[in-house]
């Protein structure tokens, strides 16, 4: 496969088209088969690829902790809930989602909302389904006092999930602001800000990353400096229950986008918004694909509210395409996603909480007995996310279209 030079990407033209034609024009057909002669010699040498899927709010409410509970075993186990999901998680290169509960340790401290605290099991179950990221700066982070984000963290580290917005103190947070992450060989930088904490006062010694735009600027700064392939930034903003995003997320992801990050995650308004891929030029004068994804919405929780009881998992894929002329070029693909629906079963005798990939339980292809209504809510939440996501699927379709570069159809930056 050829590529062409990187100069012409960032001024946004298209190569397989314009860049001919300006050869021929300024220089005649000498230009043009000098053009061809040099792109010839550009050849990919290596690509490299990393396949992520991201979901949302990971909620911990008082009957899923009940629900939980192996009166068998006498111990806490999530693991059911996320089996149906295992299999699409763990596929990814990395999985992020943003955990939105404490792990306090002590049981009379497990409690759902307001001040959520969830047994340690959580995190195993996160483990065995496959997450490798989760982001801990969000307005919850501080429900278990300081000692609950403290331990956290040390849980998450006991199960080896990588972790980015909070830390246990001033010296951690100097010297791991930047997650910086290697997925099969592309660098990526990490960085996760929260709108607030509810409120509650951040503890003393603790570092929550709060959104402030002096913050964002330097953070940047040092994450540009740590030279990334690609820079990512987890945001914990928004209107609750809104379909679409408010002025507060459009604002600070506009600055996000102009301090140079890639891609953003956002977080919080417990609903699934749109998502977009846009070419657009950051205050350093350089023009990529900037990918966007306003609020990935719940991924777990017992929320009832229209539209929280379901959620999507957000996948692309990030290739790194590596020239003989040691010039790398990254680009983003296959990006779709795929609704999931929690169900709650609830019987005399059973009482469990499930993640259904949508589309495979539509399809009956598993072993639980659904009961036609559910089997009628599958239904419903597909055509709602069809409709609901229709625009960002033709604005992701046609941006693809319009990027093409040599025999590829991606979106290069």
């Amino acid at each position: 496969m050829i590529l062409y030079d990187k100069e012409f990407y960032e001024k946004g033209i298209n190569l397989k088209y314009r860049a001919y034609r300006h050869f021929f024009k300024t220089f005649g057909l000498f230009g043009y088969l000098l053009f061809q002669i040099t792109q010839a010699q550009i050849r990919i040498q290596r690509v490299d690829s990393c396949n992520i899927a991201a979901v949302g709010d990971i909620m911990v409410h008082d009957s899923q902790i009940a629900s939980a509970w192996n009166e068998n075993k006498k111990i806490y186990d999530f693991t059911p809930s996320f089996q149906y999901v295992k299999h699409q998680l763990s596929r990814a290169d990395l999985t992020i989602g943003n955990l939105e509960t404490t792990t306090p340790g002590q049981k009379k401290a497990y409690s759902g909302y307001p001040l959520f605290g969830a047994p340690d099991a959580l995190i195993e179950a996160l483990k065995y389904a496959g997450f490798d990221l989760l982001s801990t700066a969000n307005n919850h982070a501080c429900d278990k006092g300081r000692q609950g984000l403290i331990r956290t963290l040390n849980v998450l580290d006991t199960h080896k999930i990588a972790h980015c917005g909070t830390y246990r103190n001033k010296k951690e947070y100097e010297d791991n602001r930047i997650l910086v992450l290697d997925c099969q060989h592309i660098r990526l930088a990490f960085l996760n800000y929260t709108y607030g904490t509810n409120g509650l006062r951040i503890p003393s010694g603790v570092v929550v990353n709060l959104i402030d735009s002096v913050q964002i600027a330097q953070d940047m700064s040092l994450a540009r400096a740590k030279q990334p392939d690609v820079i990512c930034v987890l945001l914990h903003a928004g209107a609750e229950y809104r379909s679409t995003p408010d002025d507060f997320q459009k604002k600070w992801i506009h600055l996000l986008l102009d301090e140079g990050a890639d891609i953003v995650l956002g977080t919080h308004p417990h609903v699934v918004q749109p998502f977009l891929l846009e070419r657009r030029r950051d205050k350093y004068g350089r023009i990529k694909p900037r990918l966007v994804i306003y609020s990935l919405g719940n991924f777990i929780s017992n929320q009832k509210r229209p539209h929280t009881d379901c959620g999507i998992i957000f996948s692309f894929t990030i290739k790194k395409y590596t020239t003989d002329l040691d010039r790398t070029h990254i680009t983003m693909e296959h990006i779709h996603y795929s609704p999931l629906m929690v169900y709650e079963a609830k019987t005399s005798s059973h009482h469990a909480h499930y993640l259904l990939p949508v589309h495979d339980f539509i399809q009956n292809q598993s072993s639980l007995n659904l009961p036609f209504s559910v089997h009628r809510k599958l239904l419903k939440i597909s055509a709602y996310y069809k409709n609901h996501l229709k625009s960002s699927s033709e604005q992701i379709k046609k941006f693809v279209q319009s990027q093409k570069f040599g025999r590829s159809s991606t979106a290069v930056f």
